[in-house]
């Protein structure tokens, strides 16, 4: 984990949290993104999926380079 994550706004789900965030670009590239496993929590290894519900404060890992944390603002 890098020392300094990037914190984003918690949204109403996690696929919105990641596109309102600027971390994704669409709820279809969301979608493409979790169907390959490409978005997964970094303390666990879990997948991500649209039904993933605790998620706040987990630092979480899109692709390979891209790590966010989101939390309540």
């Amino acid at each position: 984990i890098p020392e300094e994550v990037s914190e984003i706004p918690v949204a109403s789900d996690i696929k919105s949290t990641l596109v309102l965030g600027g971390v994704i670009s669409s709820n279809s590239e969301f979608r493409r993104l979790a169907e390959t496993g490409s978005i997964s929590f970094v303390d666990t290894g879990e997948k991500i999926t649209e039904t993933t519900l605790n998620f706040d404060g987990r630092v979480i890992r899109v692709g390979k380079h891209r790590i966010v944390r989101p939390v309540k603002k």
